[in-house]
């Protein structure tokens, strides 16, 4: 149906693998998608803000920030190794 907007589309698992991730300069990540697209950008600033896992849900609670809506990354921490110095 010519100019038909699906606002929920249903996509495969396949469509919404990513198959391929280029970094833009020093700030963002460009991934290109199973279904061939690969528009848009993400900064490594926006991708920690919207991280779900509980140790980024700990730190944003406790500085008043809003949970992210939705993820599906998952991992034990990515906190910085402390140097000898700061430890």
């Amino acid at each position: 149906m010519p100019g038909w907007l699906d606002s929920k589309p249903t996509l495969t698992d396949d469509q919404t693998r990513m198959t391929d991730i280029q970094l833009v300069g020093s700030y963002a990540v460009c991934p290109t998608w199973g279904d061939g697209h690969h528009t848009g950008y993400y900064t490594f600033a926006i991708l920690r803000d919207r991280c779900p896992c509980a140790e980024c849900t700990t730190r944003r609670a406790a500085a008043g920030a809003p949970a992210p809506a939705s993820g599906h990354l998952t991992h034990e921490s990515h906190a910085p190794a402390q140097s000898k110095e700061t430890a």
